[in-house]
């Protein structure tokens, strides 16, 4: 029946298909034409006629023993003719999240066997307070606590027009932001919100703690506890949450919590306080109010540090130089490069302070190369150091030349910046903790950094008073240049764009101005566009604000062989106020001929009174750049052995000698060569020289050994190779001195006649740890002194670096550590022990620890330090 079905059903469809056709193509389109749609129309396959395909026999491959199948396995495509390959079976080598299917629940490794109740924002509140109350075990209180109470009634948080302010942004709330007639509380009261919350943010530049506290919102919180038996999480995202980094009052003290022992809370039964919650399986139980944590111990610190692996204040600018950057050579205008410099500092100290800073002072800058139109200046800054109130940020700038991949560096400068002031004082600063091995060594000589600068106005007028500095006049001066005829004076009105984030003038932008007319005062001079070289150490004296009129003066002070200084001075004032005045700074110049290197300058003639001043204060100026030039600025092994000591350099010669000794002491390449009794003997070798360093854990207290070893004269006492140490000269309570007397190492041999002893000049320079954690130090080095010259009968050695490292491990133990860079003079004493040939090493060291235990009860602490009255 149902094959003649089908067979009538074949021989009529090309009438019904023709009829469909003829149907739709009546169909009369929008346009007044006739159109076809594009269907399937029914049709007849051979599927109706009930016939079905054999099923195919299945293939029999035939192996023939000795004969391989030819496969179309190498050709990539189907072949006819050839065989079909044998795939391998293919596995999944690689973790692919589609394919992943997680363990059952019961073998997580964190599976617990309760489940956990979850209270989230889907969640039906049915008891509200009741149930919250029950599930915290939490006791309501009504009203705000006293403490709270007590941050609004404190004059110090109230501000001028408080009630006005506060009356307009209820109105704001009330009436301007919505035009119902009563807005409802879910609309009035966060509107009301974000008005306060505004009104305070406004407030930072006169209320710098504001800027402490932050607003997050939709913040996800998250807090578990447990009730008996049962575990409870409350977890979600928040409205509105104001979190505070400073310390805020307590709430609660330990006993007002004890004392809520015996409250009984309010049941609501038969309704089971875990009804509607959400009960799932909780793996980690976390507690998160979004409140980040400020406080931490230092090891914390350092352990983030270290898995971060960047230091949290350091800021990095990257900045291509256009021509609106640059001068009349195509170059970047270093007033542009000292407002970049000026604004990344800024940034590494207000993120270690957490509120406004403002630039203190700014150390000597010396450029070493320029920068073209087209490259990029690369500027990284970040804080070495926190003092009290004041911290050291170092500035890093290079260069980079983006089509030949070329890098440089164009200068290194140190910056003092402090906090801005509160009503309520000075704001203390939180210590630095370093992880690095360059940051542990940039903090330890920040200190001697700001030793140098506390002292560097006192090196000036000594070296006024000195004579031997000044110069004098002369005949070619009669035909020089007028020193008035190089003066500069401009007016610059502070405006909005030129300030900072705190409403004052933006520091870079007042050098910048600087800068300017320096560069003008030069040319004058010397007729053609000078290149700056150097900046001198200035310090900002006051602040300006906008409206502010910058009065700035320049001259040229004295000009030398190819250099000259210009010294700029920079006032404010507002209406008919006297003069403030904001900074000070001296700037070297130098005019570069075709070749690139130096002209010779003409010669200046000074005025008279303050000119003449100005003229001679240049002089020692410029002898303290070449000092610190000399001996700071350059490489350890460009320094020379033997300085001549002067106390116009002193200062200098003691930051260098104290960082030589900690720069050795911070490599942490040294070599074990060998081992005696815990007594420890290290060796590295470098390029300079070979320096080595004897360690061992004594039974005395750092402090007392400190003190022993800071007088070199009681070094004779426990060292043989100290044959006389006859004290010079008291520098200040930290340095001195010394002449040493040494043997030779060959006495005693047949050409005894021929050998003589060795004498040293050496400058002993003792500091005292600045904060947990760091050493005491006892550093040596040679100079020389005119009144101490090599004499008949002694050989006078040097001494590169040498001295004492004490760091104190228990409060009766220290680890005494003493390092010393091999010079000629020194090589033959040691190298005996370095080839294992002799433990002289052990047996001086046997001897200072026996000194130490034996001198250890003699010390009375505190003791005078000062070697000229005797040994302690």
């Amino acid at each position: 029946m149902f094959t003649e079905t089908a067979h009538h059903l074949k021989s009529v469809a090309p009438l019904l298909v023709q009829t469909a056709i003829l149907n739709e193509s009546r169909i009369i389109s929008a346009h007044g034409g006739f159109r076809v749609h594009g269907r399937r129309h029914f049709n007849v396959s051979g599927r109706l006629c009930a016939k079905i395909a054999p099923p195919k026999k299945p293939r029999v491959q035939v192996d023939i023993p000795g004969l391989e199948r030819v496969t179309y396995m190498d050709r990539m495509h189907y072949v006819p003719g050839l065989a079909k390959p044998a795939y391998p079976t293919w596995t999944r080598n690689y973790k692919d999240p589609g394919h992943y299917y997680s363990p059952p629940a019961e073998q997580m490794p964190l599976h617990k066997q309760k489940p956990c109740f979850i209270f989230h924002q889907r969640t039906n509140v049915l008891e509200g307070v009741r149930q919250a109350l029950w599930l915290t075990k939490s006791k309501l209180t009504q009203g705000l606590p006293d403490q709270v109470t007590a941050l609004g009634d404190n004059p110090a948080n109230q501000i001028a027009d408080q009630d006005d302010r506060v009356q307009n942004a209820i109105r704001h709330a009330r009436f301007w932001d919505t035009t119902e007639p009563r807005p409802g509380r879910e609309q009035f009261c966060p509107t009301l919100l974000r008005n306060l919350l505004h009104l305070c943010g406004s407030l930072q530049a006169t209320h710098p703690a504001l800027s402490r506290r932050i607003l997050a919102e939709k913040y996800s919180i998250s807090a578990t506890w447990r009730r008996g038996e049962d575990l409870f999480q409350v977890r979600g995202q928040n409205g509105l949450l104001l979190n505070s980094a400073s310390p805020l009052p307590v709430l609660a003290g330990k006993e007002e919590v004890e004392q809520t022992a015996d409250h009984v809370l309010e049941t609501f039964y038969p309704i089971s306080p875990t009804i509607d919650l959400q009960s799932t399986q909780l793996y980690q139980e976390e507690s998160y109010t979004g409140t980040v944590r400020m406080s931490c111990d230092q090891s914390t610190l350092r352990t983030r540090r270290e898995e971060e692996g960047r230091n949290p204040t350091e800021v990095k600018m990257s900045q291509i130089i256009m021509p609106c950057h640059s001068n009349h050579r195509q170059e970047l205008s270093v007033g542009q490069l000292l407002k970049w410099m000026d604004s990344t500092a800024c940034l590494s100290a207000e993120r270690h302070a957490g509120c406004p800073c403002v630039t203190a002072s700014m150390d000597d800058i010396h450029f070493q190369h320029t920068i073209g139109v087209g490259q990029v200046v690369n500027i990284r800054s970040k804080v070495n150091r926190a003092f009290n109130t004041s911290m050291e940020v170092g500035i890093v700038v290079s260069c980079e030349d983006l089509f030949t991949d070329r890098h440089w560096k164009v200068c290194q400068a140190y910056a003092t910046f402090v906090t801005q002031r509160t009503q309520a004082g000075k704001v203390v600063l939180r210590p630095l903790v370093p992880v690095s091995q360059s940051e542990v060594l940039e903090h330890s000589l920040a200190a001697e950094r700001r030793r140098m600068r506390l002292l560097h106005h006192d090196i000036i007028k000594d070296l006024l008073t000195n004579r031997a500095f000044q110069q004098g006049g002369g005949p070619e001066l009669d035909q020089a240049m007028p020193a008035e005829r190089t003066r500069v004076e401009s007016v610059e009105l502070v405006l909005p764009p030129h300030a900072n984030h705190q409403v004052n003038t933006f520091g870079g932008q007042i050098m910048a101005w600087m800068e300017n007319v320096a560069t003008i005062a030069a040319s004058r001079l010397c007729r053609a566009h000078p290149t700056l070289r150097s900046i001198d150490m200035f310090t900002f004296r006051g602040p300006s604000q906008v409206g502010d009129r910058l009065l700035l003066h320049a001259i040229v002070n004295n000009s030398f062989k190819n250099s000259m200084e210009v010294g700029v001075c920079a006032e404010a004032y507002q209406g008919e106020e006297p003069l403030r005045h904001i900074n000070s700074a001296f700037m070297t110049f130098e005019v570069l001929d075709k070749e690139g290197k130096p002209r010779t300058l003409p010669r200046i003639r000074p005025e008279p009174l303050d000119g003449t001043r100005r003229y001679q204060e240049a002089v020692a100026r410029r002898k303290i750049r070449l000092d610190r030039k000399y001996i700071i600025s350059c490489k350890q092994t460009e320094v020379p052995l033997s300085v001549p000591w002067d106390p116009s350099n002193q200062v200098y010669l003691s930051y260098n000698n104290v960082s030589a000794l900690k720069m050795l002491a911070a490599r942490n390449d040294w070599s074990l060569t060998s081992e005696k009794d815990q007594v420890l003997l290290y060796t590295l070798e470098q390029k300079e020289g070979l320096s080595f360093r004897v360690q061992s854990e004594l039974d005395v207290p750092a402090e007392t050994a400190f003190r022993l070893l800071a007088d070199l004269s009681n070094r004779q006492d426990w060292d043989p190779h100290y044959q006389k140490c006859e004290f010079i000269h008291r520098v200040d309570d930290d340095d001195f001195l010394y002449r040493v007397v040494t043997p030779s190492i060959r006495q005693g041999s047949a050409n005894q006649g021929a050998e003589m002893v060795q004498d040293f000049i050496l400058l002993a320079s003792s500091r005292t740890p600045c904060g947990s954690g760091e050493p005491y130090v006892v550093a040596l080095r040679s100079v020389t002194l005119p009144t101490h010259p090599p004499t008949d009968g002694f050989n006078r050695g040097e001494v590169m670096c040498a001295g004492f490292t004490i760091l104190q491990t228990t409060p009766c133990m220290s680890q005494i550590s003493y390092y010393a860079q091999a010079s000629p003079e020194m090589v033959p004493y040691i190298s005996t022990d370095i080839a294992g040939l002799s433990s002289s090493f052990y047996g001086i060291f046997c001897s200072f620890s026996q000194y130490l235990t034996r001198r250890r009860k003699e010390v009375l602490l505190p003791a005078d330090p000062n070697p000229a009255t005797g040994s302690l």
